[in-house]
C-alpha cells in the first residue's frame, strides 16, 4: 500500500512533464485505479491515507481495525487494485473457469468459482468487492471517494 502512495506522490512532484507522465503510467500499470483514487479525493485526504498506510505498514492490520479507524478506503482501494489487475486476465473469451484458472492461485481465490456477466469490467470488480465485504456498491463508492469536505467561515 505504501509503495502506491509514495510512487504517486513522487510522480506528481516531478517538474519535467515527460518524467511525470512516465511515472504516472508506471503507477497506473502497477496499481490500476490509483490515478482515479487520487483524482477523487482532496489532496489532504490522499496524503492522510498515505500517512496512515505508512504508519500501519509495519504490522498486519485486520480489516476491522482499518474500518474502525475510519481508514477503510486504504485497504479497500488496495483490494480493488488487485481485482482491477486481475481483469486483464479475466477479460476475453471462453468459460469463466478457464479464465479464472489463468490467475495465480492466490489471486484466483479472490474471485467466485462461478460468475456470469455480460462483460468483465470495472463495475464487476467493484460489485464483487462490495459483495465480499457485505456492502452495497453505493456504500463502497462513498467510502472510496467521499464527498469533498465543506469548510465554513
Amino acid at each position: 500500500m505504501v509503495e502506491k502512495y509514495d510512487a504517486l506522490l513522487a510522480a506528481l512532484s516531478r517538474m519535467d512533464l515527460g518524467v511525470r507522465r512516465d511515472a504516472l503510467r508506471w503507477v497506473a500499470s502497477k496499481f490500476p485505479g490509483a490515478l482515479k483514487e487520487c483524482q477523487q479525493v482532496e489532496p489532504l485526504v490522499y496524503r492522510s491515507r498515505a500517512d496512515h498506510a505508512r504508519r500501519w505498514s509495519t504490522r498486519c492490520v485486520p480489516r476491522r481495525e482499518w474500518l474502525d479507524a475510519g481508514q477503510a478506503a486504504i485497504v479497500l482501494w488496495h483490494d480493488l487494485h488487485g481485482l482491477l489487475r486481475d481483469l486483464r486476465s479475466l477479460r476475453g473469451e471462453g468459460p469463466w473457469s478457464a479464465r479464472r484458472s489463468s490467475l495465480d492461485p492466490q489471486r484466483r481465490d479472490c474471485w467466485p468459482a462461478q460468475l456470469t456477466v455480460p462483460k468483465m469490467g470495472v463495475p464487476v470488480a467493484v460489485a464483487w468487492l462490495a459483495s465480499v465485504i457485505d456492502w452495497t456498491p453505493a456504500q463502497l463508492a462513498a467510502c472510496l471517494a467521499p464527498p469533498p469536505s465543506v469548510v465554513s467561515d
